[in-house]
């Protein structure tokens, strides 16, 4: 049945596509273990999932208040709730197709666009599937902001920027400051990465939390320094990630820990997407403000 149903996605007339993907979609906790080819299914997807194509599917009178009906099906939105089954499922394969499908020099500008919204729909519908893959996302995106490739950059980049900025409304350990151009992302590895995404490249790594990286922010004003907090290491820091000029150069790569505060650490159990929605860290004017998975709001002073 599984190869049957890729087959029919590989085939590409409206009518299979359609259904062999919605039947993908919903039962793909069933079918994944099946699939041999997981990259060319994501890729075909894809290809299928801005296609503006319906087909009318019939169920029959059993089905539906004992009588029988049409309704339209989409070509686009099945494939696109397939991808977000197999992101959800296998968010690592997912990631490492879309990623080389968005920056692949045979396909039109649109195939680079597609994989990118594929990714933006993910972070917005599932977040929870990408929360210990981050530093990966945004590798994915960064590729396509590389300056020595200009016509990729300049196609890719406002759907690279909205995928950015969905990850920074969805995760509290995503920030990113507009003066600098600055996007940072802490990790489950408990450390910290700084892009400048001018040049997309790695500005700086901070490292010193002990456990996953749980909300960070930069300074208001000149983005210089960032705040961030670790909720099972019950600390919050804050770091000197450098300017351009002599203290940079100084610093190097590394990121330098000017200060931390202790605080109760949470009690675990707690679902990560709870903590996704309540946790937050923001600077205000000479004062770090912490709201904490449990809501509770811890003030520091700077």
């Amino acid at each position: 049945v599984t190869r049957a149903l890729t087959e029919y996605i590989a085939y590409r007339t409206p009518h299979c596509v359609a259904f062999a993907a919605e039947l993908l979609a919903r039962g793909y906790h069933l079918w994944f273990p099946y699939i041999l080819d997981r990259q060319r299914l994501i890729r075909d997807l894809l290809i299928h999932a801005e296609t503006s194509s319906t087909v009318e599917k019939t169920q029959d009178a059993d089905d539906h208040s004992n009588k029988g009906f049409h309704r339209t099906l989409s070509v686009s939105a099945a494939c696109q709730r397939a991808l977000i089954e197999i992101g959800t499922k296998q968010p690592l394969d997912f990631l490492k197709t879309v990623g080389r499908e968005a920056i692949r020099p045979d396909v039109k500008q649109d195939h680079h666009k597609r994989a990118l919204s594929a990714l933006a729909a993910l972070v917005r519908k599932q977040p929870v599937a990408l929360v210990n893959h981050l530093p990966a996302v945004v590798e994915v995106i960064i590729r396509t902001l590389d300056p020595s490739e200009s016509a990729l950059r300049k196609a890719c980049l406002k759907s690279s920027t909205y995928v950015l900025l969905s990850l920074v409304k969805r995760y509290p350990m995503v920030a990113f400051q507009q003066h600098t151009q600055r996007f940072a992302v802490g990790s489950i590895d408990s450390i910290i990465i700084i892009y400048d995404l001018r040049t997309a490249t790695k500005w700086r790594i901070l490292e010193g939390h002990t456990s996953p990286v749980t909300a960070l922010c930069f300074e208001n004003n000149t983005g210089e320094r960032i705040a961030s907090y670790a909720s099972h290491e019950g600390s919050v820091r804050l770091w000197q990630s450098g300017t351009a000029g002599i203290f940079a150069t100084i610093l190097g790569i590394k990121g330098k820990c000017i200060k931390k505060f202790q605080v109760e650490p949470v009690p675990s159990g707690i679902p990560v997407l709870k903590q996704l929605q309540n946790v937050s860290i923001h600077w205000e004017k000479r004062k770090v403000k912490l709201t904490k998975e449990d809501k509770k709001v811890v003030t520091f002073d700077i």
